[in-house]
Parts: structure tokens; C-alpha cells; sequence
């Protein structure tokens, strides 16, 4: 088990993972920041351009990053 530490930053607020969870590996950690960013998304308020970022590390180093933005794209109503 590796130990990966999760510092999120919405725009509005953003925290420094201390603690860090153990995952089995990478693949599995990269899911846990995907899930993670998006449901942080799923509770912003709804607004063009709200980004949710989740960069993930190890003791060492950043690993990556999950990053979800929102993008609004009006369409006119179907007149037909």
C-alpha cells in the first residue's frame, strides 16, 4: 500500500491533505481523485467556469491532478 495525500482547492476554498489514505496503487488513487473532484462539483453552485482541482502526491512528489470544470453552453428552444 502506498500513502497518497489529496489537496483539493474549489476556487473558494483549498486544503492541504496532512493525513494522506493508503490505496493499493495508482490506478486506484486516480479514481479516488476523480470521484472526489466530482462530487465536490456536484455541490458548487451552479456557475460557468467553476473548477474543482485534486492533486494528488505521494511523500515525495506530485503525482497528478484531477481537475473538473463546469461549462454551460446555452441552446435556444426547439420552436418546431
Amino acid at each position: 500500500m502506498t500513502r497518497y495525500y489529496f489537496d483539493i482547492d474549489d476556487g473558494l476554498y483549498a486544503t492541504e491533505d496532512r493525513d494522506g489514505v493508503d490505496y493499493p496503487g495508482l490506478d486506484a488513487a486516480k479514481l479516488a481523485a476523480i470521484r472526489t473532484a466530482t462530487s465536490i462539483a456536484c455541490d458548487l453552485s451552479i456557475s460557468d467556469g467553476a473548477r474543482v482541482t485534486v492533486k494528488v502526491r505521494n511523500s515525495a512528489q506530485l503525482l497528478f491532478e484531477a481537475v473538473v470544470t463546469l461549462q454551460l453552453s446555452d441552446h435556444p428552444p426547439d420552436s418546431g
